[in-house]
């Protein structure tokens, strides 16, 4: 374990400074046909936490579009507005790619815009702290609403009638989400990945596998 979080927290570090130079998405995430994804970072990531899962799903043709090109400390609902606006001149059907508080953002403009939401045809969630984490106590008072028994948490998960959209993939052990319980969406395709790590599971080859038979799933009108 102690390996696997040194590794983790590698990971984390190489990704921020890469994002330092890599502030435009690669041009050729929007040359592709087929349908278009749109990523959602993170808590204090740029989209380029989602860029090695941005290129394989661009080798398999799908448009990348970079739904926020990063999140910080701003409420869920300040976001969510911000991702709607972004998203009004990108035609439907959509799918939808977050990890951590941006499958939040998600769920939220999911339950808030109802027409942004008719628009939407699935989505991936990765490493989510749909139940919330204890972890968030300790990120200042502008992360209270990340913290398990929220109000903005209780009305995400009375707001359940979409959640059979979601792929939802977590890791075997998360550092961030505490408990292990608050990744797990009810109604949704729960997937457990065998990598230790809250973000080293954007880089497993499991987690591309999975969403790539999940979209081919989409493709041919499965679930």
């Amino acid at each position: 374990m102690l390996v696997d979080m040194v590794k983790e927290y590698g990971l984390i570090l190489w990704l921020k400074i890469a994002a330092l130079w890599q502030r435009r998405p690669p041009f050729a995430w929007n040359t592709d046909t087929r349908e278009t994804i749109v990523l959602v970072p993170g808590l204090h990531e740029s989209f380029w936490f989602l860029g090695r899962i941005g290129n394989a799903l661009h080798r398999m043709g799908f448009h990348i579009v970079i739904g926020l090109q990063q999140v910080g400390t701003e409420p869920v609902a300040q976001l969510a507005d911000e991702l709607v606006v972004r998203l009004q001149s990108v035609a439907g059907p959509v799918i939808l790619l977050g990890h951590s508080k941006g499958c939040l953002i998600i769920k939220y403009a999911l339950f808030k815009y109802p027409l942004f939401a008719a628009k939407v045809d699935k989505v991936v969630s990765i490493s989510a702290p749909f139940g919330g984490s204890h972890r968030a106590k300790w990120l200042g008072p502008k992360q209270r609403e990340l913290v398990p028994g929220s109000a903005l948490l209780s009305e995400l998960n009375q707001a359940s009638g979409l959640n059979h959209l979601f792929l939802n993939l977590y890791p075997r052990f998360d550092n961030h989400i505490i408990p292990k319980s608050s990744l797990i969406l009810a109604g949704a395709k729960n997937v457990e990945v065998a990598v230790n790590g809250h973000t080293r599971i954007l880089h497993d080859d499991a987690t591309v596998t999975a969403i790539g038979e999940f979209l081919e799933n989409t493709k041919k009108g499965g679930s």
